[in-house]
């Protein structure tokens, strides 16, 4: 028979073993309140869940870190595409992103950006960065 403590040394050995094979996913979910995905391109991404109307269609390499408990989502694609001027509009950047991902810029340094809805978009050097939510403000600005 097995005593209590030697279950609870067990149980803590495989729970550490689950959660290092399952990578950080676990650790982002519990810890920073927060889930990443990548996406091949546009199909994969609405194939999971996502509609973001200012992604360009021919949008590739697509990564979002969007938070578990609210609307804050980061979102970078590759495409040589410019935004729909339908869509989005240029303004002032006011706001920032909640999440910070590889090969975007500082957007510190970024004063101009599209609003696109609710989605603040810069261009990167390959692509588009946007986050959402922006600011009531930049909204504002760009309706004009």
């Amino acid at each position: 028979m097995k005593t209590p403590s030697r279950i609870l040394i067990l149980s803590a050995v495989l729970l550490g073993g689950a959660v290092a094979l399952s990578g950080c996913a676990v650790v982002d979910e519990l810890v920073y309140k927060q889930r990443s995905a990548d996406y091949a391109d546009t199909s994969a991404l609405s194939d999971g869940g996502h509609s973001v109307a200012w992604v360009p269609g021919d949008a590739t390499r697509i990564r979002i870190i969007e938070s578990t408990q609210g609307p804050d989502k980061a979102l970078r694609v590759t495409s040589p595409t410019a935004l729909d001027t339908a869509a989005c509009r240029a303004g002032a950047r006011l706001s920032g992103p909640s999440y910070a991902m590889e090969g975007t810029p500082n957007i510190y340094k970024v004063t101009d950006a599209f609003i696109c809805g609710e989605w603040t978009v810069i261009a990167t050097a390959d692509g588009w960065f946007g986050w959402t939510p922006n600011s009531p403000e930049e909204q504002a600005a760009a309706a004009g």
